[in-house]
């Protein structure tokens, strides 16, 4: 019952436009050279966002998607450090989301880079889970603190059979491996229900919150806020 996260998520609000969400404007930002950049920006805003309310007595998670881009540099976790510096965030408040794809093509390398990564202190997730060619024998060597169930299981709970059964095997492998579980895209107390039912860790989606400006965020849940400092 209480909020211990939040996932960034980048949009762009121009007047003229309204608001761009990441589908308008990825693809040009990674075609023209800039998804360094971008990557760079999201991680220094959300973490020096994360410290502002770590400083405020609410030592919120920040969860960030990491692109196959940067995931392909060789320096990512030189990054991650200069950025956690930078701002002054404990490592352990930062979430790195990847995908299965990111870490099934050259599985090798993956491993190497999310130890170096897990090394630094931060948590490693996987994002998405379910939807890529899962290979159980790469998930047990990867050093992973959660698995990501994606939405589209979700939605057909609890009347969906099928999708009811791939969300608690992915709920199972989860204890298992001594992953922690988050389902994403919960919309529905039906669906919240069973989930608790099934022993899943953390949801997220819109019936805990929908997307809110940061400054905005405290003054939206304060009184949740107010819990968890008690």
């Amino acid at each position: 019952g209480t909020i211990s996260g939040v996932e960034a998520l980048l949009r762009i609000d121009r007047a003229e436009m309204g608001v761009l969400e990441p589908r308008d404007f990825l693809t040009l930002a990674s075609n023209s050279g800039l998804m360094r950049d971008f990557g760079t920006w999201v991680l220094l805003t959300a973490c020096g966002q994360a410290k502002i309310w770590r400083d405020a007595g609410i030592p919120l998670s920040v969860a960030v998607n990491v692109s196959r881009r940067e995931f392909g540099e060789s320096d990512l976790p030189g990054s991650i450090r200069s950025v956690l510096d930078a701002t002054g965030l404990p490592a352990a408040q930062l979430e790195l989301d990847l995908t299965e794809s990111l870490l099934v093509e050259d599985p090798d390398r993956a491993l190497l880079l999310l130890y170096e990564l897990h090394e630094i202190g931060v948590r490693l997730v996987l994002d998405d889970f379910g939807t890529g060619y899962s290979s159980l024998h790469y998930l047990q060597r990867f050093p992973l603190h959660a698995l990501k169930i994606d939405m589209r299981f979700i939605q057909g709970l609890p009347n969906n059979t099928d999708d009811d059964a791939i969300v608690r095997a992915a709920l199972a492998i989860g204890a298992a491996m001594n992953y922690q579980t988050i389902a994403e895209g919960v919309e529905t107390e039906a669906q919240l229900d069973i989930l608790q039912q099934h022993g899943c860790d953390r949801v997220q989606g819109y019936l805990i919150g929908r997307p809110v400006d940061a400054d905005l965020l405290l003054d939206e849940y304060a009184p949740i806020f107010k819990f968890v400092r008690s």
